[in-house]
């Protein structure tokens, strides 16, 4: 698919060449995973999520659906394996599952209801060359803008951007939604999470941002810990939380 020019050009100028997609570092059968010693406890669930997920390893996909998952704490200082401390953690927000999808932990709301953007199909989503996380990240934004509006103008402006030593790709993949996509990404890294951000149901025309955000591991946790911070922030207002 041909994108844009304005922020594809500039994405391109940051990516290497490479023959081959380095492996990612979420470990398998992320549910099992049992530190031997924990100690989290956090304003929020999501919080608590970036702690044991870069601590462990241990990559996630959160589809946020409403504020509860910002505004629910966490207590985790009993050693137990991840599925154990998701159903404490859930217990307390009704209308969430968790379940494994290969090497990503999938948050999600238990009810199936309309499409979301998530649900999109990309017709080709390619990278000849690796880039860092972020500048794939954006790639992936941008295919979705032309499926949306295959008249798209161009891209324009500043994205978020990524640690230089973590790159992915090549990729080349075909008909993939984009939550199988975003799943990709953190795998492929050196592990993360991505977070929807806001409401993003078919019915909501696309914005200039991506609905959703990647955190990435090898980033410092308590960078990662205040990112998440102000994504619960976002949260909140979005969904109109009228906590502090």
């Amino acid at each position: 698919m041909t994108r844009g020019t304005g922020g594809a050009a500039a994405i391109a100028m940051v990516l290497l060449a490479a023959s081959t997609p380095a492996a990612g570092q979420c470990i398998a059968h992320p549910l099992a995973e049992a530190p031997g010693k924990i100690g989290i406890r956090t304003a929020s669930v999501l919080e608590a999520l970036v702690d044991f997920g870069q601590t462990n390893s241990v990559c996630f996909g959160i589809e946020v659906m409403d504020e509860r998952l910002a505004t629910t704490g966490a207590d985790w200082r009993q050693a137990a394996p991840l599925k154990d401390l998701l159903h404490s953690a859930l217990s307390n927000v009704e209308e969430y599952r968790f379940h494994a999808r290969d090497r990503v932990v999938s948050i999600s709301p238990a009810r199936v209801g309309a499409p979301t953007w998530l649900d999109a199909k990309i017709p080709e989503f390619s990278a000849a060359r690796r880039g860092d996380v972020q500048s794939i990240n954006n790639l992936l934004f941008m295919d979705l803008v032309l499926v949306e509006n295959p008249r798209h103008g161009g891209f324009a402006g500043d994205y978020l951007g990524g640690d230089p030593q973590d790159q992915i790709g090549p990729l080349n993949e075909r008909d993939k939604s984009v939550r199988s996509l975003l799943d990709l990404i953190v795998a492929s890294s050196k592990g993360g999470l991505w977070i929807t951000v806001g409401r993003y149901d078919r019915s909501r025309a696309l914005s200039s941002q991506p609905f959703w955000q990647v955190l990435e591991y090898s980033q410092p946790l308590p960078a990662n810990l205040s990112r998440m911070r102000g994504i619960v922030r976002e949260i909140q207002s979005a969904f109109g939380s009228q906590q502090p």
